[in-house]
């Protein structure tokens, strides 16, 4: 098996996450609330932490007023995680 160089991690890291999210991705990734745009990022990363797939929700009306994208501080629409 192949070994992975921590130079090769980096550089997926950069190529897909803003920095932002770099800063922040020694947590794990439970859930995340995100706005459409970033829906399919919030996936990714969550699969690639857990090695499946997560349950998609929608936020209640309430918490969509309050809640801001953990990627783009836009209003956050969806909730990714299990």
């Amino acid at each position: 098996m192949a070994e992975i160089s921590p130079l090769s991690v980096f550089t997926h890291v950069d190529k897909w996450y803003p920095s932002e999210v770099k800063e922040g991705l020694e947590r794990t990734v439970d859930k995340m609330k995100c706005c459409l745009e970033h829906i399919e990022l919030a996936m990714e990363m969550y699969i690639d932490e857990h090695e499946e797939a997560p349950i998609l929700e929608m936020l209640p009306e309430e918490e969509k007023l309050s809640t801001t994208c953990e990627f783009c501080k836009e209003a956050a629409i969806y909730m990714v995680g299990n």
